[in-house]
């Protein structure tokens, strides 16, 4: 019995399609926003992030702070900041996409032309320098001293932490991600903020 040829191939198309309607497939960004929505896990991931930068960015925006900083650039006395890596208090692996942000960040307010922006590149000695004499990072003695060190009037310091919580029926994780703007010569709080994105689990 010879087998049609056209036939089979119909067979082979038909087998095809409903592979590609029923079965896995890749996605890229932009082709299905219920899947770049969704979330995959408990655990933080780069729609979180985001979402919490975005909130803390508009909040400075917005801040009485800022309006100090236009009122001074219009007056030709602009400000330098120093946006210090955010601390990740976490056991989520995500520093690589908060160096990201900050990055972003930073270069928004570069961008917006308000302030300047001081380098990063000697910060991580400096972190480790503080570090290593046993205080916070961010205590306010330490601020006028890194401040001088970096050239700057303004620190933007930062920390990320979460709470999780456990039952029989599933479970809950709420992140924090923690903001503030330091004056270097008062050591005085200018701004500040905590936003939250919470992930949970649910007994089907």
């Amino acid at each position: 019995m010879t087998r049609s040829t056209p036939c089979y191939s119909l067979i082979i198309l038909g087998f095809s399609l409903y592979l590609a309607a029923c079965g896995p497939r890749y996605l890229r960004s932009g082709e299905d926003a219920s899947f770049e929505g969704s979330a995959m896990s408990t655990r933080l991931d780069r729609h979180d992030l985001e979402k919490m930068f975005k909130r803390a960015d508009g909040s400075l925006s917005k801040a009485g702070l800022m309006k100090h900083w236009k009122a001074l650039n219009r007056d030709g006395q602009q400000v330098t900041l120093a946006v210090l890596s955010i601390e990740n208090e976490t056991s989520e692996h995500v520093d690589t996409s908060l160096m990201t942000l900050v990055k972003k960040l930073e270069t928004n307010l570069i961008n917006e032309g308000v302030v300047t922006v001081v380098s990063r590149s000697h910060q991580p000695e400096l972190l480790r320098e503080i570090k290593s004499q046993g205080s916070s990072a961010f205590d306010q003695a330490q601020v006028a001293i890194m401040g001088r060190q970096l050239g700057a009037q303004y620190l933007m310091t930062g920390k990320l932490y979460d709470i999780a919580e456990k039952s029989s029926n599933g479970r809950r994780v709420q992140y924090f991600l923690f903001m503030q703007v330091i004056e270097v010569e008062t050591g005085a709080i200018r701004w500040q903020i905590e936003v939250d994105a919470l992930k949970g689990l649910t007994a089907g």
